[in-house]
């Protein structure tokens, strides 16, 4: 009875101003064009004292301008992910207090060496597969709770 689930977009939320008391999300921002619009709909959508918890993937410094490029590797989330201090910033010019890190965690190299595309996905940027692999040590998930004043 105090849960409803809404088909919806993340930078235009159907959702009144204030109405939600707690927004999780699971590694899907990064997918996003507008990142920015989608925390300040989060927001915006969020009442005074509500919570966000989300994780999502990030990258220790940016990636080349090949795989930012790169249609596969943006579908597998890399390409359009952030650099964390950049994420971060974002939640934080989006209103949100008492940013914090829950938890960060790298990928192992082997996740990238050892996926069936990397060959392909290697061939086509003309880079090693260590090349690729030594990208993909950049990548982050990291959790994260912020909270919108008021209360």
């Amino acid at each position: 009875g105090n849960v409803e689930f809404r088909v919806g977009e993340i930078e235009n939320l159907p959702v009144p101003d204030n109405a939600v008391d707690v927004i999780i999300s699971n590694c899907v921002i990064n997918l996003s064009a507008d990142k920015p619009c989608v925390f300040r709909e989060a927001f915006r959508v969020l009442s005074p004292g509500g919570r966000m918890v989300i994780c999502d993937l990030v990258l220790r410094e940016p990636l080349s301008i090949p795989i930012q490029g790169h249609a596969k590797a943006y579908v597998s989330y890399v390409a359009g992910a952030l650099v964390k201090d950049a994420y971060i910033g974002l939640i934080r010019a989006a209103g949100f207090e008492a940013v914090t890190i829950i938890s960060e965690k790298s990928f192992p190299d082997g996740c990238v060496i050892d996926d069936a595309e990397a060959p392909e996905l290697a061939r086509k940027l003309k880079i090693r597969r260590r090349e690729l692999a030594e990208h993909a040590v950049s990548a982050l998930s990291l959790a994260v709770k912020a909270t919108k004043p008021g209360k």
